[in-house]
């Protein structure tokens, strides 16, 4: 039996197999969208607020393994001229292999040359949404240059997930619903100027708790359709908790 078993592995070894299987491509599709979208909507009114526009600043995007720290994959950065908003997910594609997962790290930087159709507020941010708060029509900008990776872990402690060659596709979202509720508190903000300001040397409360929700708004879910969005049915794997 000993014997079949090393002449198993060798056999394995000459197909290229590893211990933990073959490499493959994987894609990830990284778009905004809304948990609650009757409250909060992207491109249409919700009860409380539409948002138009959505960017971010990131670096590359790191899948770690089961040990929370070996880094299993690496994305490349995600284009920080692409508005998260608009139809049309952005798709990374990178090589993985189907270790058992327990997180994703999203590093937020801050966008020091505004990309050509970016708007000029994005300079010096690493997150910038605008949208209008749908009650009286108010536009708003909030905006951050907070810096850190996004933490994103398996949704409970030690179910780990795993991205395999079967089913390669993932679906980031930025969940704009977790991002502006809370003590956000986007109706009973004050404009001014005509603009509810929530951003350094605007309303800073406001800009301190939507900080505080930034990390719950990444979300990883199962995109066997490669939709590029949280279609009924497809299973999350991990929800953001902190910027480290």
């Amino acid at each position: 039996m000993r014997t079949v078993i090393v002449v198993l592995a060798l056999v394995l070894a000459a197909c290229g197999g590893t211990e933990t299987g073959n490499p493959f491509t994987a894609d990830t599709r990284l778009h905004a969208h809304s948990s609650e979208a009757s409250r909060v909507a992207v491109l249409t009114d919700g009860t409380e607020a539409r948002v138009d526009e959505v960017w971010i600043g990131a670096g590359a995007i790191t899948m770690l393994g089961a040990d929370c720290t070996e880094v299993i994959a690496t994305m490349p950065a995600p284009s920080a001229g692409t508005d998260r908003a608009q139809p049309g997910p952005e798709e990374l594609s990178y090589e993985m292999t189907p270790d058992p997962l327990c997180a994703i790290a999203v590093p937020l930087v801050q966008v020091t040359t505004v990309p050509t159709g970016a708007p000029p507020e994005l300079l010096g941010q690493s997150v910038l949404v605008t949208g209008v708060r749908t009650s009286d029509g108010t536009p708003f900008r909030i905006r951050t240059g907070l810096i850190g990776s996004v933490y994103i872990p398996e949704l409970v402690a030690g179910m780990h997930f795993t991205i395999d060659a079967d089913q390669p596709s993932t679906f980031l979202g930025l969940d704009v619903a977790s991002w502006i509720g809370g003590a956000v508190d986007l109706p009973g903000a004050t404009p001014v100027g005509g603009v509810i300001a929530i951003e350094t040397g605007g309303d800073t409360a406001r800009l301190a708790a939507f900080e505080a929700n930034l990390a719950s708004g990444f979300e990883l879910y199962d995109d066997p359709d490669m939709s590029g969005s949280a279609t009924a049915g497809e299973a999350k794997l991990a929800k953001g908790t902190e910027i480290r």
